[in-house]
């Protein structure tokens, strides 16, 4: 009787070890991945039913083995003085994932400070909130996920641009927080994480940190040409012909409002086609990039052949607007001329008053909602 409750014991008991070993397993490959997990995010990445005691203890024995742990454990303060768990791949984890022919990120140099940890968590979060949706829907392993993340590494993003502040061009570098790509939709967001320590604004032109400091770097490397080449530099570093849009995360609505303000007031040589900017909060990012993902619904329909929609950005349609008062001040300035005006073979649009009014009416009200009198 003993043995066979013993015997029972032991086939019940070979679920759990094969568990296990699947949770260690998928550890490994978001950890290659993110770098760097909470104890609160790795119970939401395995959906584990565990309590958080419980799970350190699990997760500390993988960061002991002696000479090879599969963890390492790191630590620090929040804000308001408590302890927080960080665990990253140890020697044991890097060869066993390099076994399994994933590819983990190299390991940090050095032990990172607190302020680097927490803003590896919050960045991360967005990543686990992906997983964690796919998952939902059946998704697999991480690498046959509809999407790459790619970490902060030491690998820079060199190239030229024209510092007007300093007048002069130098050689500069972009290190985004995060790459994440989308082969299908064929998209490539470069992700920068704000914490709110960086104003919106620098009056110092080596002070890169500020948003508007990263919205110029950013033109430069997408809109800028490589000499000699023909390209720019984004398609020189990036030869796939995914279209590259920039994305900050910001911690709560109230920053994410300041930096949309100011990049629809920023008066950079942007062409909206080519260069995009949005703005998301930490929160709301995961859900706001699943449209990115496979089964989301169509962002649009497309228009028949009886219409055209054309996307039209508003700092553009500023510019439009002035360049029509402008004109409407020299058209005037020329009929005053008379004769003058035919002498000088001036090529004047045939724009009447009528149709001047009505178009700065659909600029100003229909487009920008300017109140009307």
């Amino acid at each position: 009787m003993n043995r066979r409750r013993a015997r029972g014991a032991s086939k019940r008991r070979v679920p759990a070890r094969r568990r296990r070993e699947d949770d260690v397993l998928r550890l490994l490959e978001y950890l290659g991945t993110a770098r760097h997990a909470s104890t609160d995010q790795v119970r939401r990445l395995l959906g584990d039913g565990r309590g958080h005691k419980a799970l350190e203890r699990w997760l500390a024995r993988l960061s002991s083995e002696p000479g090879r742990p599969f963890l390492r454990r790191l630590g620090y303060r929040r804000g308001d003085d408590a302890p927080v768990a960080v665990w990253t791949l140890g020697r044991g984890g890097r060869e066993r994932a390099l076994e399994l022919g994933w590819a983990p990120q190299l390991p940090a140099t050095r032990d990172v400070g607190h302020q680097f940890l927490d803003h590896a968590l919050r960045l991360n979060e967005v990543l686990l909130d992906l997983v964690v949706t796919l998952r939902a829907r059946g998704a697999g392993e991480l690498a046959g996920m509809p999407f790459r993340w790619q970490g902060e590494d030491r690998t820079d993003l060199e190239f030229e641009m024209f510092q007007r502040q300093l007048g002069v061009t130098a050689r500069v570098a972009l290190r985004p927080d995060a790459l994440l790509t989308f082969p299908r939709r064929r998209r490539r967001l470069f992700l920068e994480a704000e914490t709110g320590s960086q104003g919106v604004y620098a009056a110092n032109p080596h002070r890169t940190g500020a948003v508007l400091r990263k919205v110029e770097r950013y033109a430069a490397f997408f809109l800028g040409r490589s000499g000699g080449t023909g390209r720019t530099w984004y398609e020189r570093a990036f030869p796939d012909g995914f279209a590259p849009r920039l994305v900050f995360l910001v911690h709560s609505e109230g920053r994410r409002t300041r930096v949309q303000r100011a990049l629809e007031g920023w008066e950079g040589a942007l062409s909206p086609e080519r260069f995009r900017a949005v703005v998301l909060t930490f929160a709301g990012a995961a859900s706001a990039l699943e449209a990115y993902l496979p089964g989301a619904p169509p962002t649009a329909a497309l228009p028949s052949a009886a219409e055209r929609l054309v996307e039209v950005h508003p700092r553009r349609l500023r510019l439009l607007r002035a360049i029509l008062a402008e004109l409407s001040r020299s058209l005037g300035d020329a009929g005053a001329l008379g004769e003058t005006a035919t002498a000088l073979r001036l090529p004047l649009p045939g724009l009447a008053a009528e149709e001047r009014r009505v178009l700065r009416e659909f600029i100003d009200r229909d487009v920008l909602g300017v109140p009307g009198p």
